[in-house]
């Protein structure tokens, strides 16, 4: 796990997830379609998202779903039913899935005040696991 620390355009920095840390969710979009992903990134705007089978039907920019669980995360359960739209998705290739950036659309200081304390608690875990 690591604070992204390069110059970029976002608002928010990123925290990224390392690639061992399985964080997996569950998502339904407005047809009730189930589709699964699994985190890459998560920031006070948005979570980066990676699906490792084909999303059917297709995800396209614009499209909207809800957070239906997050496994692997503690202290996530208030991000359940939160609603995010995709504001870019990479075609999918069958080794490394289908990539994906999307953004909470309905952003409150609470929601923000809860995925910086949500950040703040995997950057302790972090540090502890590297002193032991």
């Amino acid at each position: 796990m690591s604070i992204e620390t390069r110059t970029e355009r976002r608002r928010a920095s990123r925290f990224l997830f390392n690639s061992d840390h399985k964080i997996n969710l569950t998502l339904e979009d407005r047809n009730k379609n189930i589709l699964r992903a699994d985190i890459l990134n998560m920031s006070e705007e948005g979570l980066g998202l990676n699906f490792k089978i084909n999303p059917n039907p297709a995800l396209k920019p614009g499209d909207h779903f809800y957070i239906l669980e997050i496994r692997g995360l503690p202290l996530s359960e208030f991000l359940r039913s939160v609603e995010m739209e995709v504001k870019w998705i990479l075609r999918y290739h069958p080794v490394r899935g289908a990539r994906s950036g999307c953004e909470f659309t309905k952003k409150s200081e609470m929601l923000r005040k809860n995925i910086r304390k949500l950040i703040d608690e995997q950057i302790v875990t972090m540090v502890k696991n590297a002193e032991t």
